[in-house]
């Protein structure tokens, strides 16, 4: 009995619940096999400093899926008047005169908010990220992709996050390049580029070692974290992994 699980354009093969590694390699009776995750922890999970709403009519993605154009004034609307603290009608005032785009130039030019956008990739999986170069590269016409919402951290996160007091444009710059890492993280796990690791005796079928939770787009990528992971004396097996071939 065999099924398969899709996610993004990859696909794992579940045989007898046994899933079958992706990367391999064998040396002295001694295994190390890399394994796409099946189901991975979403990195949205995590400690994350950045706060990411997403609006999209078929996908649930980000910390906080929205569906009205007045859901994202009103976070915009948020991030003002934590730097502004707003009366009651002060903030009904800017909330019936001012649209997105005043809101969104209000905040960029007034506080010191790391916000950046979030584009969807949808084309035989779903990619995201925080530029729209790529997307298209790719896909001109942009049948395929399209904004789907922000990821952003406010002044009062980037302080805490990086024990300032004030925000420089350098730690602002900074907190934008952990956004768009924040961002890269999560784009891996829709594409399904999570892997685990099993270490164990080929004859004894012991397990040695094995750890999950690792990401990356090509094995190149994956196999310094791995090689950090596993014991002293198996660390130069992942310089012997190799593609496997079903």
């Amino acid at each position: 009995m065999s099924c398969s699980k899709e996610r993004g354009e990859k696909k794992v093969i579940i045989t007898k619940q046994v899933v079958v590694p992706d990367y391999k390699a064998q040396e002295n009776g001694m295994v190390l096999e890399v394994t796409q995750e099946i189901d991975p922890v979403d990195p949205r999970e995590w400690d994350n400093m950045g706060e990411m709403v997403c609006w999209h009519p078929r996908y649930l993605l980000g910390d906080r899926q929205i569906g009205t154009q007045h859901e994202v004034d009103e976070i915009l609307l948020d991030i003002l008047d934590e730097k502004f603290d707003f009366s009651e009608t002060q903030r009904e005032n800017i909330s019936y005169y001012a649209d997105s785009s005043v809101l969104l130039r209000a905040v960029l030019m007034h506080t010191k908010t790391a916000l950046l956008p979030l584009y969807l990739y949808d084309h035989s999986g779903i990619s995201m990220s925080t530029g729209s170069r790529l997307f298209r590269m790719m896909d001109g016409a942009g049948w395929d992709w399209n904004i789907t919402g922000i990821i952003y951290a406010t002044e009062n996160s980037i302080k805490k996050e990086f024990g300032v007091a004030e925000i420089t444009e350098e730690v602002r710059e900074k907190a934008k390049d952990q956004l768009r890492e924040e961002a890269h993280a999560y784009d891996l796990y829709l594409r399904g580029e999570v892997y685990e690791f099993r270490l164990y005796n080929a004859d004894t079928d012991e397990d040695i070692d094995s750890c999950g939770g690792f990401m990356g787009d090509s094995i190149k990528d994956l196999k310094a974290d791995i090689e950090r992971m596993l014991p002293e004396a198996y660390k130069h097996l992942t310089g012997l992994l190799e593609p496997c071939e079903y």
